[in-house]
């Protein structure tokens, strides 16, 4: 089981309206992770799912949307730590944000609000941690998306706070092509 008490913390902090808590339920991995919800502490919206049953949004479904460059919204890390390849992914779309919590960031991907995810840091130590997304990758997942890590390969984290990786999440397949 992984639990994230506050994803987002420094926009609670800040008093920035975005920040979530989140539960997987597995043993192992993102891989094996059969049970996920994320609560948005501000709107008090809840993303859930269950692996090979579907994801929701205050008990309705969500699914990713078809990627259309010409409406493109990406997610993007933009911070101290953020590479050269963040801000070419930014310019890629129509519109681009970064919104510093990112479970509620792959939740807007698996409910269509936005086409991607990325995040890409030049220091590992600052890269994501399983506790941040474990829960929401599996939203995406059953909503019809997908993490990748930056070589293209399904991304995958232990269940260890130590391990970190870079990742692009999308809704649409397609969007692996604007990667390379």
């Amino acid at each position: 089981m992984v639990i994230d008490p506050i994803d987002g913390t420094y926009n609670a902090i800040m008093g920035i309206p975005l920040y979530s808590v989140s539960l997987a339920l597995g043993t192992r991995s993102m891989a094996d992770v059969d049970a996920a919800v994320v609560l948005n502490l501000v709107t008090g919206d809840r993303y859930s799912a269950m692996k090979g049953k579907g994801a929701w949004l205050n008990g309705r479904p969500i699914h990713t949307r078809k990627l259309d460059m010409d409406q493109a919204v990406f997610l993007v890390y933009m911070g101290r730590f953020a590479t050269d390849d963040d801000f070419s992914m930014a310019r890629r779309g129509r519109r681009c944000r970064s919104l510093g919590c990112s479970s509620l960031e792959l939740s807007l991907v698996a409910q269509g609000s936005a086409d991607a995810y990325y995040l890409h840091t030049d220091k590992y130590d600052k890269a994501i941690r399983v506790v941040d997304i474990a829960a929401a990758a599996l939203v995406l997942r059953e909503a019809g998306g997908d993490l990748v890590d930056l070589d293209g390969e399904t991304l995958d984290m232990p269940f260890d706070l130590a391990v970190r990786s870079n990742f692009l999440a999308y809704g649409d397949p397609s969007m692996c092509e604007v990667l390379r």
